[in-house]
């Protein structure tokens, strides 16, 4: 073994012409280099056409003290598929190697008792020399080179190793420059990724506003149809030879009511029903239903917190989120044995916290219960990740695709938030969370019933819709019930009519909340300025979103197209009583 001292006579050798050449080269192919693989190229070139050795390695030392990273190795010996990484804490010669400032040479790996026999006898090691690489002084890594196998005991002169120590100079700034690089290149694709997620939300946002508008639209036309089905049926009664198909039409509309209403909810609008709902009650509730609808060689496994406080939501629509969620992750295991596993829990969530959710729109920081719905199927890559809550989009070879947006819709209804976490060929993991909140104010609290026929007779009311169809199938239907309806198509319309001779004979105003020009808050407004006279609000959208927008307008009642005309009657009854 030679001493490793470069303090020592024999190694103060100049650097010779063929040296500084090498260097001079190395330098140009330095200031080319985009990558480290590039870099290392460089590297070992100019120590094998140099020195003559065949392999050169690179560690760069880590932010753990006892841990190093081997970028890469060249030719026969493969170092980097076999020693990726390096932990020293447990081997004294890799931590000299590591915290050593100067050269550290090896003449011959097999006989020095420093080093790892069992690493030299698997990589073939004969020569080692490992070279410091500094920067504004501070140790950053390492240059490795040596012999190998038959080649064996090759030791650097004192003019090669001050060589190799000037070339450690040149790639130590040529690493820092490409740290620099991959620094500002992770910072480019963070804000590219950014941007894709404002833009995956604000395309959710414009979706949502979409579906609401089309449900809406679709939902002023059920109500023609639903109203004017309803009173054919009465007008017809059961016995008819048409009543079979009056009916199949009934049918048919329901089912373009629910699809409405999915479309509603991925909106976040759909008219919800809220109560204190218990989580982990309502998943035991459902534990008989969900084993129908889970296969056979899926094990269900509950994890429950009996304590949780109560939130506030609609329960059918909970139970839509719950159900939908596993029942993909049976759809996710197939026709292999596996485990769902269903938790629920309590948590507090700081605004930090919120923020870091990839799902959550209008949270505030609070306490929060959850459930949670694992799976070990097979997972989702990133692009069913990306589209997973757009509208028709699905997996499945038939479905209509609402399933995942309308869960969406719903836990952001109730101001909740969803996590997801999915690795392919492992399984998925979703978080459901909901605020635990006060008891909402309620939408008035109607009253009446078809029995009473009086409170029919001698009312008129004022029909305020911008759709020529529902108004005219809402004045039928109030004719029918035995008031007497009156038309407007739009918010002046009826503020003439208040205002003029025959405007004290109405007795209740049914009022659109959404109408293009004077729309139902402007309109109340400025009937509120003529008269003080009972207002029902009429809208496709549910109960809050609508009383929100008349915050502090106090409107008599609300009644949620397409309606029956029997809620028709139980809604306007029961506030002319309280007039």
């Amino acid at each position: 073994m030679i001493s490793d001292d470069l303090t020592h006579p024999d190694f103060e050798a100049s650097l010779t012409l063929e040296h500084l050449h090498s260097l001079l080269r190395l330098t140009k192919q330095l200031e080319l280099a985009y990558d480290y693989a590039a870099v290392l190229r460089a590297l070992g070139d100019e120590i094998r056409q140099v020195i003559g050795y065949h392999t050169t390695w690179v560690y760069l030392l880590g932010d753990e003290p006892d841990m190093a990273y081997l970028l890469t190795a060249q030719e026969s010996v493969g170092i980097s598929e076999q020693i990726p990484t390096l932990d020293m804490s447990s081997d004294a010669f890799l931590q000299e190697i590591a915290t050593a400032d100067h050269v550290v040479i090896v003449e011959d790996a097999r006989t020095d008792p420093r080093t790892n026999k069992a690493i030299v006898e698997m990589l073939g090691n004969r020569s080692i020399i490992n070279v410091p690489i500094h920067l504004a002084g501070k140790k950053i890594g390492l240059i490795g080179t040596g012999s190998f196998g038959d080649e064996g005991v090759m030791l650097p002169s004192a003019g090669q190793i001050n060589y190799l120590s000037a070339m450690a100079s040149h790639a130590a700034v040529a690493l820092d420059r490409l740290r620099l690089y991959q620094e500002h290149q992770l910072a480019e694709q963070a804000n590219i990724e950014m941007q894709k997620q404002v833009a995956h939300v604000q395309r959710l946002e414009s979706l949502g506003v979409l579906a609401g508008g089309i449900a809406h639209d679709f939902n002023n036309i059920l109500s023609a149809i639903v109203g004017n089905l309803e009173l054919a049926e009465r007008v017809l009664g059961k016995e008819a030879p048409a009543s079979l198909f009056l009916g199949r039409i009934g049918v048919a509309s329901r089912k373009a009511i629910e699809l409405c209403g999915q479309m509603l909810t991925y909106a976040g609008h759909r008219a919800s029903r809220p109560e204190e709902i218990d989580l982990s009650q309502l998943l035991c509730d459902m534990a008989s239903l969900l084993a129908v609808n889970i296969g056979k060689q899926v094990h269900v496994e509950y994890e429950l917190d009996e304590n949780l406080p109560n939130i506030l939501g609609d329960v059918v629509q909970i139970q839509q989120v719950m159900m939908n969620l596993i029942t993909n992750a049976n759809e996710a295991i197939g026709d292999e044995n596996g485990v769902i596993t269903i938790r629920s829990g309590c948590l507090h969530a700081d605004q930090d916290d919120l923020d870091r959710l990839e799902y959550s729109q209008n949270t505030i920081p609070g306490d929060y219960v959850y459930f949670e719905v694992s799976d070990n199927g097979c997972g989702m890559d990133q692009a069913t990740r990306e589209r997973l809550f757009d509208p028709f989009f699905t997996t499945k070879f038939t479905g209509r695709g609402l399933g995942m947006s309308a869960v969406l819709g719903i836990i952001q209804s109730h101001l909740g938030a969803l996590t997801l976490e999915s690795v392919p060929g492992e399984g998925t993991t979703f978080r459901v969370l909901f605020p635990v909140t006060e008891v909402l104010q309620q939408a008035p609290a109607l009253s009446g019933s078809e029995d009473s026929p009086s409170w029919a007779a001698g009312h008129t009311v004022l029909v305020t819709d911008d759709d020529e169809v529902v108004r005219e199938m809402t004045v039928s239907v109030l004719n029918y019930l035995g008031f007497q309806g009156v038309a407007a198509e739009n918010g002046k319309a009826a503020l003439d009519i208040l205002a003029g001779e025959d405007g004290e004979r109405i007795n209740l105003v049914l009022l659109d909340v959404m109408m293009p020009g004077m729309d139902g808050v402007d309109t109340f407004r400025a009937i509120r300025k003529i008269r003080d006279i009972p207002i029902v609000l009429v809208s496709g959208y549910n109960t809050s979103d609508m009383l929100a927008r008349f915050d502090g307008l106090q409107p008599s009642g609300f009644i949620q197209k397409p309606f029956a005309a029997n809620d028709l009657y139980v809604a306007l009854t029961g506030v002319l009583q309280q007039d």
